[in-house]
């Protein structure tokens, strides 16, 4: 296991060797595919294109009014409290325990969400090695 520092450079996550590696492998592919677009070859823009509007798409999900009304509603049914750690907080973050890929994230049964405070959702994130959305 090796120590990994997070993005706030005060926090580490212990991940695997194997784990680094498919880390490394992901950040060569995302040079490589740049460079392609750089060089202007089509097929890599469209491709680069394609990859960056999926992950807009996905964060602009937080701001519309179908997850508003769940999250709303998930945190009313968690009684204004972190699962975690029981605080009564002014923040709360309503923690997706699953991902469905082809779904938008409000098209998933209550039972995976869960309210939490920012230090519990950022301390669940760094278990899981899937970084935080601002937009929660």
């Amino acid at each position: 296991m090796l120590g990994f520092p997070l993005r706030d450079k005060r926090s580490y996550v212990m991940i695997s060797t194997k784990q680094l590696n498919k880390i490394e492998k992901q950040r060569e592919r995302k040079r490589k595919l740049k460079k392609q677009v750089a060089q202007g070859k089509q097929s890599a823009r469209k491709q680069y294109k394609k990859k960056n509007n999926k992950k807009h798409e996905f964060q602009f999900q937080y701001k519309r009014q179908e997850w508003i009304e769940l999250r709303n509603r998930i945190i009313r049914r968690d009684h204004n409290r972190c699962v975690a750690c029981h605080c009564e907080s002014n923040v709360f973050h309503v923690h997706h325990l699953l991902y469905h890929k082809d779904k938008s994230i409000w098209d998933v049964p209550d039972f995976y969400l869960v309210t939490l405070c920012p230090d519990c959702h950022i301390k669940e994130h760094s278990k899981q090695f899937i970084p935080p959305s601002k937009h929660y």
